[in-house]
């Protein structure tokens, strides 16, 4: 068995991977030999896909709990505040997700291939740019924060004081997460997601205790400030605990490496450029409602917002983990990379249509039972483009994660450069003449543009395998079908539901009739029906509920087999079919 392969497939869904083992089986007998390996990797795949939606899941609930609370204390103007005070160093947290990324990366490589000066190496280098670029970009927003404030806190007469403490607060704050964020690609590496779903807990419990303590005593933009910047700093604290109790090995001296420089350099050159553009305009509508239209617009726009992000970073949070899988399958040929990304698009179309779908006809009756009926009045219509964009959004994720994959970095930082323009350009254009009813419009956009692109990258990638039929069944027909039977949905209109029972029953019935509708059409066509096959694979395989019993965790970086890799596989067949 390769070493490394558990590193490589760490992050994978088990929904994934079941479909990478469905599309190998039509192959030939030669997969036949490697059905063990294949099954082995599907156990461990389910047990780290367990841990890291759970603990994804906690991070969302939290928030999602915590909303209403913070706005009926602080109240929408202040709340929208603090979105844009937040904004302002949301495109610097970049910093600190690629370095995660680029540490995950090298320790994970590193690790598998046994050595261990090449890990050393690579933290020293990461450590080395993290202490650079973050006291960077705590310069730089101790610079920016204050002229910021000094406008949005206007018709509060702000004194230095409050300025300086509120300064003081994110940029603490901001600073004890992009350290955290690199702790963790440390923590992914070595494929810790049971610690990872553990820090989360704790963390959204002092999300929960200190934001509920922190607005009820001082119910004020500094109270609520206060409390997210104890958060990240307990968190933070949690994350070096945990480094030194188990990873000590990646605390060395900071230097760089010549050869950790090159390889950062080479992974995450174009990535800067890509993620930077994507966090300059997904805060464009904020910016410019913020410029425009008032905190109050802001805070109308954040709470529509939350609600869209908890949807799609479902999907997101799925399709990302297929980067270390398509890195693995840089050298298989065209064929099984297009098989495999055709059915995973599909999979996650036809997922986000479950879950994205339904907030277009329901997204005033969720913000009214979420906050409350006037909330709903103004964030209700933004909520349904948000989700309108978050759907264009999933149907193109997928070819990102091959474009990281394959190293087509420069590609995806032209489609996002492309994209974010038209982005930020419609809400320059929109919204300060129609206000909030034009936020969103800009993302929804950029989002079908996104899509053009990416459909025409797949074509010319995948060559004479990217067939019309491929592309309308894997993408097109979940697309638009969903769009067009909750647009007529939303046409025709529903009687507001007022209570969470009866609206979660709605949105369940609402999402499977769509992804019905979705499959019936798909069983039409040769085509559909072996993307049906797919499904009820990926169905027998769920319930047959893989488990990898142990407890993964090496302490030395020359541990070369992942331990889960050598603990005992439980309830899962591992005799190959025949």
């Amino acid at each position: 068995m390769d070493p490394g392969r558990g590193y490589r497939y760490g992050g994978l869904q088990q929904a994934y991977a079941a479909v990478a083992l469905v599309t190998a089986a039509v192959a030939g007998d030669r997969v036949v030999v490697d059905m063990l390996d294949h099954n082995r990797s599907i156990a461990i795949v389910a047990r780290n896909s367990k841990w890291s939606l759970i603990a994804f899941a906690i991070s969302v609930l939290s928030n999602l709990i915590l909303l209403p609370y913070v706005v009926r204390l602080i109240g929408i103007r202040q709340f929208g505040i603090c979105g844009l005070l937040i904004s302002v160093s949301t495109p610097l947290s970049l910093i600190g997700g690629i370095l995660g990324q680029t540490a995950c990366q090298a320790v994970a490589r590193n690790r598998a291939s046994n050595d261990g000066q090449a890990t050393h190496d690579a933290c020293a280098t990461v450590t080395a740019f993290g202490a650079l670029c973050i006291s960077a970009g705590a310069v730089l927003l101790l610079c920016l924060i204050p002229i910021i404030s000094r406008q949005v806190l206007l018709g509060d007469s702000p004194t230095i004081e409050s300025i300086s403490v509120v300064t003081l607060l994110l940029v603490t704050g901001w600073t004890a997460q992009q350290a955290s964020l690199i702790m963790q690609g440390i923590h992914v590496a070595c494929m810790a997601y049971r610690r990872i779903a553990t820090i989360n807990a704790i963390s959204a419990v002092f999300n929960i205790a200190f934001t509920a303590a922190g607005v009820a005593i001082f119910p004020s933009v500094t109270g609520y400030l206060g409390a997210l910047c104890a958060v990240q700093a307990a968190t933070c604290l949690v994350w070096f605990a945990s480094i030194l109790l188990s990873f000590r090995w990646c605390l060395v001296k900071p230097a760089f490496v010549k050869a950790g420089r090159e390889s950062i350099f080479a992974f995450s050159g174009w990535l800067t450029v890509s993620q930077v553009v994507a966090g300059l305009s997904s805060q464009a509508d904020k910016y410019m409602l913020g410029a425009s239209k008032g905190s109050i617009a802001v805070g109308y726009f954040n709470i529509a917002l939350r609600v869209e992000e908890a949807a799609y970073s479902v999907m997101v949070r799925a399709s990302d983990s297929l980067f270390p899988y398509f890195s693995s399958m840089t050298g298989d040929g065209q064929r099984p990379n297009a098989q495999f990304y055709f059915s995973v698009s599909w999979l996650v179309n036809l997922a986000a249509v479950a879950v994205i779908a339904p907030l277009i006809p329901w997204a005033p009756s969720i913000v009214a039972v979420w906050v409350d009926a006037h909330t709903a009045a103004s964030a209700g219509g933004v909520l349904r483009v948000l989700a309108v964009a978050g759907l264009l959004g999933c149907a193109s994720h997928v070819f990102k994660q091959y474009m990281l994959g394959a190293r087509m970095t420069r590609q995806l930082a032209v489609v996002t450069i492309v994209s974010g323009s038209l982005a930020g350009l419609t809400a320059f254009l929109l919204v300060p003449q129609f206000g909030l009813r034009a936020a969103g419009f800009g993302a929804a956009a950029a989002a079908a543009l996104q899509l053009g692109i990416v459909i025409h990258l797949v074509r010319r990638q995948f060559g004479e395998l990217a067939t019309f039929s491929k592309i309308l069944h894997s993408t097109i027909i979940p697309v638009s079908g969903a769009l067009a039977i909750a647009g007529l949905m939303t046409w025709f209109g529903f009687a507001g539901l007022h209570t969470w029972p009866r609206l979660i029953g709605a949105y369940v019935a609402t999402g499977a009739g769509i992804m019905l509708v979705i499959l019936m059409t798909n069983a039409l066509s040769q085509e559909g029906r072996s993307l049906l096959t797919d499904l009820r694979t990926l169905a027998s395989l769920v319930r047959g509920g893989f488990t990898v019993s142990g407890e993964r965790g090496s302490n030395t970086p020359s541990a070369a087999t992942p331990a889960s890799e050598t603990d005992a596989v439980q309830g899962v067949d591992l005799t190959p079919p025949v």
